[in-house]
């Protein structure tokens, strides 16, 4: 999530759990029962999209991203928004270990934080 910290600071860590709360009923609305969503820690978050065409991966990213996107904090009497930068790894094969797909995803991410935030980026792993 981006701008997260920036919630926690000026509004409190209970504003905070109550955005990522929200934010992960957001999330579970746009993912589909054979799907993995987890927090990962902090602000961050994961989904493991099994037997996923790439297309239709690409279009839950750009979902992800309008759901989060469009989340609106109401807090105190003062709203606060979040962005979310998404890294989406694609592998063209089901030889890779939970920790390459990890690391992979986790560079997809840190690319879209990069590139200015608040976007998807995605990354397609064509290594067996």
């Amino acid at each position: 999530l981006d701008n997260f910290k920036s919630v926690n600071d000026t509004a409190g860590h209970a504003a905070g759990d109550v955005a990522i709360r929200q934010i992960a009923a957001r999330l579970k609305e746009q993912v589909r029962g054979r799907d993995t969503l987890a927090r990962l820690g902090g602000d961050e978050f994961g989904l493991l999209l099994e037997r996923c065409p790439a297309e239709l991966a690409r279009q839950r990213a750009e979902q992800l991203h309008r759901a989060v996107e469009s989340y609106v904090l109401h807090w105190n009497g003062k709203s606060y928004r979040l962005g979310v930068s998404i890294g989406l790894a694609i592998f063209k094969t089901h030889k890779h270990s939970l920790n390459g797909i990890l690391a992979a995803a986790d560079a997809a991410c840190y690319q879209a934080k990069r590139n200015g935030g608040n976007r998807p980026h995605i990354q397609e792993i064509a290594l067996d």
